[in-house]
């Protein structure tokens, strides 16, 4: 049975966790050969080479080696026997009552754990929207809290309309993160654009440590997030509604970038 969480925007369908996700299975039996060779490039029959594996793993006291036998021309044609490898067999398998008793069990912990972090998710998304609306911010289509920087746009022809860059506030556990991404990630360096301004952003708030990645970089953090019990997230709000202007600011020509690359993909239509 499927519940859903409604927010401003957006509806969060609350499917529980498939148990066949957590079945944890032995394997009792394990059967390997030889069914391709590849040779310069090329993948080969490998039922010769499956057929002096075979022949070796019986005889021991022969003094020749596994690619003499598969590879000589004499001894391949007198010596072996080469077959069609085995196929693995049909029978599906079926996990025994007490597996799935476990993995029920397991599966409705995993449902109330993500269900349990999406309630609190949306709790700190729904306190720090109060102290944001002002400053432009508003929820999407898939719940988040975003800064549009342009207005909806396709960001190739016959795309789906967004905004090209957006400012993105992520709640984790245990820390709030106010990150920009952008849509042109194959076209422009949002990482050498911030890294180069790096003094003027740092001033605004702070630079967390830098990881790299092509969409997106995270300006701001707060240790603060949905698992804690004493965060003030008025007085966080406020803190992001401060420098969400200094933001823009920094970030207008990286925006006006963005618009060039996207109307270099449309020379001669308007969207």
């Amino acid at each position: 049975m499927a519940t859903t969480l409604r927010c401003p925007g957006s509806t969060i369908r609350r499917t529980p966790r498939n148990p066949d996700d957590f079945l944890r299975l032995s394997v009792l039996r394990a059967e390997c050969n030889v069914s391709g060779v590849l040779r310069e490039g090329r993948w080969g029959d490998g039922a010769d080479l499956e057929a002096a594996r075979m022949l070796l793993l019986t005889r021991f006291d022969l003094k020749l080696g596994l690619w003499d036998l598969a590879l000589n021309p004499v001894l391949r044609s007198t010596v072996l026997d080469p077959s069609p490898p085995t196929t693995a067999p049909g029978t599906p398998i079926e996990a025994t009552v007490p597996a799935r008793e476990r993995a029920r069990r397991d599966a409705e912990k995993a449902t109330v754990k993500r269900d349990a972090a999406r309630r609190g998710v949306q709790e700190v998304i729904d306190a720090l929207r109060k102290e944001l609306r002002s400053a432009g911010w508003r929820i999407d289509d898939r719940g988040e809290l975003i800064r549009p920087l342009t207005e909806p746009l396709s960001p190739w022809p016959d795309a789906p309309k967004g905004p090209l860059v957006v400012l993105r506030a992520e709640v984790a556990k245990h820390v709030v993160r106010v990150l920009v991404w952008h849509w042109l990630y194959n076209d422009l360096d949002l990482n050498g654009f911030v890294e180069s301004r790096w003094e003027a952003f740092e001033a605004v708030g702070g630079l967390p440590p830098a990881t790299r990645a092509p969409a997106s970089v995270t300006l701001w953090s707060a240790d603060a997030g949905w698992g804690g019990t004493d965060a003030d997230w008025q007085d966080i709000g406020r803190a992001i509604a401060g420098r969400t202007a200094q933001w823009e600011a920094l970030l207008a020509a990286f925006v006006t970038s963005c618009r060039d690359v996207r109307r270099a993909r449309f020379p001669e239509r308007r969207s």
